[in-house]
């Protein structure tokens, strides 16, 4: 079931229905819940086992059929959704296959997404945490060497910092009056249920 506003009556969001509509495009999509290794973009260097999350997920997803629960929109306009494979007995709207997400983390080749935004589905952030935790423990996927090791989103903090080592404690604290924060409050809620898709 599409997460909010994606279905009638509060339906603000467009999804081509047509194959016509479809022709040519491609939906960018990231996995809700789930952060695995960041590949090489844009001259940068990768993080260590991106090419093995990325295989384990071809290896999964490619020539299937995917089921993607849609949630919503992030900053760089890919489809935040829960993909789920084909059911083997049942229809894809009767019940549901395979959780992409949970998979991943399950096996070892993401962590947990637990950045603004994050989106975890019935499942909860428990379960995706339990497993990660399960992961771990039997050193499955990116965590065969332990789990000292730089997660994506200490990655991403790094390199937006300029390549210098940044962890998650190291953030600053930046005074927001309340005013401000009323302010971006009702903005946030505003543009959540009014803005137009793209």
């Amino acid at each position: 079931m599409p997460g909010m506003g994606w279905r009638w009556p509060l339906k603000f969001r467009r999804v081509p229905t047509r194959s016509k509509d479809l022709v040519g495009k491609t939906i960018r999509i990231r996995l809700a819940a789930a952060d695995a290794p960041e590949g090489r973009w844009f001259g940068k260097e990768g993080q260590v086992y991106f090419q093995e999350s990325l295989d384990w997920l071809k290896s999964q997803a490619e020539g299937q059929v995917v089921y993607c629960q849609m949630w919503s929109k992030d900053q760089y306009g890919r489809v935040v959704a829960m993909p789920y494979l084909k059911p083997r007995i049942l229809p894809g709207f009767i019940m549901k296959g395979k959780c992409l997400s949970i998979e991943m983390v399950r096996a070892g080749w993401a962590e947990v997404y637990t950045a603004a935004g994050a989106v975890y589905g019935h499942f909860g952030k428990d379960e995706f945490l339990r497993l990660q935790g399960e992961a771990q423990a039997e050193r499955r996927g990116i965590w065969q060497n332990g789990t000292e090791r730089e997660s994506a989103a200490e990655y991403k903090r790094r390199l937006a910092a300029g390549g210098k080592s940044v962890k998650a404690d190291d953030t600053d604290d930046i005074p927001i009056s309340s005013e401000d924060t009323q302010e971006l409050q009702t903005r946030g809620w505003f543009r959540r249920w009014f803005r137009s898709p793209r």
